[in-house]
């Protein structure tokens, strides 16, 4: 059975497993992050709703990496599962709105 929890002043979701104990193990590993990517350079886009010399950002710059972790399950001391999750994180650049309007 799984039981869950939400925490809405903590922002959390909890997990409560229940059922037989049995012998199996799980390892999950710590993430590795390599292939690192410096986050693109700014963008800057005319706004005719902004006045002249304004500008405002409306999104952020973002490092990009790709990430693993794995996921291992040993049935007493025998490994039965051994899986490697992947992650793509793209590079993004900051945008900024500059105001062309009189």
């Amino acid at each position: 059975m799984i039981e869950t929890e939400i925490d809405e002043e903590k922002n959390l979701l909890y997990f409560r497993f229940y059922g037989k104990k049995d012998s199996r193990r799980v390892e999950i590993s710590k993430a590795t992050i390599y292939d690192v990517v410096s986050p693109l350079e700014p963008k800057y886009q005319d706004d005719p709703t902004l006045k002249k010399g304004v500008v405002k950002q409306v999104d952020f710059s973002a490092w990009g990496s790709k990430t693993l972790f794995t996921y291992k399950v040993f049935q007493g001391e025998k490994l039965v599962i051994d899986n490697k999750f992947f992650s793509n994180f793209r590079p993004w650049a900051a945008v900024f709105l500059v105001g062309i309007a009189e």
